[in-house]
C-alpha cells in the first residue's frame, strides 16, 4: 500500500511539471530608459536663500561743490615813461629819453625875453604886436658809447601850447643856443627862442629829430588839461563847398576830409603895395596880372590825425576864365603855414596871383593825399 501511495505521488508531480512546461511564458516589460549616468549622484538639497531687503534705486553721487574760478585779471600795464606822448609830457626838470639815446630835460622858460634877445644882437627884430619872445632853457645828454657822437640843433625842437599851434624856432641870434656835437657821456645846455602869442599857456617843448627818433614831449610850466580845449565844427560846414559851381559863400566855413575847417574872412585885390612892404625882394606881378591877399581862418576840429599841417601850397585861385592859377613865390607876413593839434586854430594870409580884373573868384583848397577839393567864394 505504501508502494501505491509513492507511485501516486510521483504521477502527481509529473503532471504538475508537464502543466508548468506547457503554460505560456509572460513577455518581459521593456526596461525604463535611464540617463547615461555612470554613477547616480545624490541630489543635494538647495539651501534656502537668506532673504535680502529690496535695494533702493541708487542716486547719482552728489558732486563735491567746487568754488567758482575767478576770472583772471590781466596785470595792469606798466605805465609808459613820461615824455612819450603829447598827453603825458615829462614834467619840468624831469628827464625823457629819446630813441637815439639822447636824454632831454627842460629846465625852465623865460617869458617876455625881448630885452635879453635885443641885447644879444642889435639886428634881432622885435616881436610882432600881440606876440612875445620866450627863451626855453634845456639840457641834453648823450647816453651812447663814449666813442660815438650825437648832434642837436635848433631845428630839432618846437613849442606848442593852449592854442594848439606848433611854433617853429625863431630866426634870432642868441647868446647860448642849444646846439652842438658831443661824445657819449657828454652834456650840453642851452636856450631855444620862440615867438608866441602873449596869451599862450600850457607850453610844451617838442623834441623831434625826424627819422632818428619819435617825438618827445617836455612840459615848460605847470599844465592844465586838456592842453587844448576841443572845438566843434561850424553848422553845415561839411556840406558846403564840395562843388566848384556851389562854393561856400564868403565868411562861411567848409570842412575838409582831414577835419580842417576853413573860412575866408577877407579878400584884398591889387595888393602889390602891401606885399612889397612885407619884403622888398618880392617881385612885381607879371604883366596883365595882379596880386590878391586872402585872410583865412583854419581850425582843426578833429579827424583822422592828431595834427594837421596847413600849407599855402594847398591853395590856388580860379575865376570866370576857368584858369587855375598857381601860388606865386612870395614872402608873406603871418602866412597861413602852420601845424595844428585837434582844437587848434590859426588865422593867416595867402598871397595869390591871377589875371587883372578877373571876376567870379573862387579859392580852391586841395591838399591831396586822398582828400577831395573844397571851394570857397572870394566875392560878395
Amino acid at each position: 500500500m505504501r508502494r501505491n501511495k509513492l507511485w501516486l505521488l510521483l504521477v502527481t508531480l509529473g503532471l504538475i511539471l508537464l502543466l508548468t512546461a506547457c503554460a505560456p511564458k509572460p513577455t518581459p516589460a521593456a526596461p525604463t530608459p535611464v540617463e547615461a549616468t555612470s554613477i547616480a549622484k545624490p541630489v543635494e538639497a538647495t539651501p534656502t536663500p537668506t532673504p535680502v531687503p529690496p535695494t533702493a534705486t541708487p542716486m547719482p553721487p552728489t558732486p563735491t561743490p567746487v568754488p567758482p574760478t575767478a576770472t583772471p585779471v590781466p596785470p595792469s600795464p606798466t605805465p609808459a615813461p613820461p615824455g612819450l606822448t603829447y598827453e603825458n609830457p615829462a614834467l619840468l626838470g624831469e628827464a625823457a629819453v629819446a630813441d637815439n639815446d639822447i636824454e632831454l630835460t627842460a629846465l625852465g622858460v623865460m617869458r617876455d625875453a625881448w630885452p635879453k634877445i635885443q641885447q644879444a644882437n642889435i639886428f634881432n627884430a622885435p616881436p610882432r604886436t600881440g606876440y612875445q619872445y620866450i627863451l626855453v632853457q634845456a639840457r641834453v645828454k648823450n647816453l651812447g658809447p663814449s666813442g660815438e657822437t650825437k648832434k642837436v640843433n635848433l631845428f630839432d625842437f618846437r613849442v606848442t601850447g593852449s592854442r594848439g599851434v606848433i611854433y617853429e624856432d625863431s630866426w634870432l641870434v642868441i647868446d647860448k643856443p642849444l646846439e652842438g656835437e658831443f661824445f657819449g657821456g657828454g652834456t650840453v645846455e642851452g636856450e631855444l627862442p620862440y615867438e608866441i602869442p602873449e596869451d599862450e599857456t600850457n607850453l610844451i617843448l617838442i623834441y623831434d629829430p625826424g627819422l632818428e627818433s619819435t617825438a618827445r614831449w617836455l612840459a615848460l610850466e605847470e599844465l592844465t588839461f586838456p592842453i587844448v580845449s576841443p572845438i566843434e565844427s561850424a553848422a553845415e560846414a561839411e556840406e558846403r563847398g564840395r562843388k566848384k559851381g556851389e562854393p561856400a559863400p564868403l565868411g562861411e566855413a567848409v570842412l575838409s576830409d582831414e577835419g580842417l575847417e576853413i573860412t575866408v574872412l577877407h579878400v584884398q585885390r591889387d595888393a602889390w603895395q602891401q606885399i612889397y612892404a612885407m619884403n622888398e625882394f618880392n617881385e612885381k606881378p607879371a604883366e596883365g596880372m595882379e596880386y590878391i591877399l586872402v585872410k583865412v581862418q583854419a581850425r582843426h576840429v578833429g579827424g583822422r590825425e592828431q595834427t594837421v599841417t596847413v600849407s599855402p601850397f594847398a591853395f590856388r585861385v580860379t575865376g570866370d576864365k576857368g584858369v587855375i592859377y598857381e601860388r606865386p613865390f612870395l614872402v608873406i607876413d603871418e602866412e597861413l603855414d602852420v601845424e595844428l593839434f585837434q582844437g587848434g586854430a590859426f588865422v593867416g594870409l595867402l598871397g595869390l596871383e591871377l589875371a587883372q580884373g578877373e571876376q567870379g573868384l573862387i579859392l580852391v583848397y586841395d591838399p591831396g593825399l586822398g582828400s577831395t577839393a573844397r571851394y570857397l567864394s572870394l566875392g560878395q
